[in-house]
């Protein structure tokens, strides 16, 4: 699994780029929109990879740590997101 480690940190990193601009464009615009979205999909990735990697060396903290922040994650753009007319 050497190659999750730099998915894993470009993710990070691009989770705290995109979330620093979501934190201070104005609130509501096309910016922070997009930013925010960008930020949900990085800590996203970041947080697979980290729970792959836990199962396949045997760590239940981290893979457990790793399932709430994903948990966390979608559940907060499962609240900003409207519900689908359909």
């Amino acid at each position: 699994m050497p190659v999750l480690l730099p998915i894993h940190i470009i993710a990070a990193a691009l989770g705290l780029l995109s979330g620093a601009v979501a934190l201070f464009v104005a609130k509501g615009g096309r910016v922070h929109r997009t930013s925010g979205t960008l930020f949900t999909y990085a800590i996203f990735a970041m947080c697979g990879t980290a729970v792959v990697s836990a199962v396949v060396k045997g760590h239940a903290v981290n893979m457990m740590a790793g399932s709430m922040t994903d948990y966390r994650v979608v559940a907060g753009l499962a609240k900003v997101r409207p519900p689908s007319p359909g």
